[in-house]
């Protein structure tokens, strides 16, 4: 499966620490890893509708804050033409899907085709660049608060 074997290279590099995955009875698999400051994530992949879900992703984001605002402004831009095409995503190869429900917002990444080595790499990017570039430097109080980071 090439989202295991992609996965798999940023754990043998040594990004991801603790990899695992888990084979659910509907047939999707839930990786497990920790990652950006050695937090536990949670990357679902489900091959029927074709998706890379990191579920619950962000928590206590109220639904109509200023993050909640940011948050989707900031995933449009990763889109946008005028990102430099290493970082940005194609449209026409994944989409980006953003729930926030009852607070927890989970990013879904809806691959069109089978280039699920794009996706991967795409949805990795996007949530380092999310966690280190956009929360870290834009919203540290929510990343201390949330993450129990400390606050240097």
């Amino acid at each position: 499966m090439v989202v295991r074997t992609e996965l798999e290279r940023y754990a043998e590099r040594g990004v991801f620490g603790s990899f695992s995955e888990t084979v659910a009875k509907s047939g999707s698999v839930e990786f497990r890893f920790n990652w950006l400051w050695k937090l536990p994530f949670h990357l679902t992949f489900d091959s029927k509708p074709q998706t890379l879900t990191f579920k619950k992703l962000l928590p206590d984001v109220e639904p109509g804050s200023d993050l909640d605002a940011g948050l989707k402004a900031f995933l449009k831009d990763c889109s946008s033409a005028e990102r430099p095409e290493h970082r940005r995503i194609d449209r026409e190869r994944v989409s980006v899907r953003f729930s926030n429900r009852r607070g927890a917002v989970s990013l879904t990444f809806r691959v069109t085709g089978f280039d699920y080595e794009y996706a991967v790499n795409r949805a990795i990017n996007l949530v380092n660049e999310l966690f280190v570039g956009f929360l870290n430097l834009r919203y540290p109080e929510y990343m201390i608060k949330a993450f129990r980071l400390p606050e240097e």
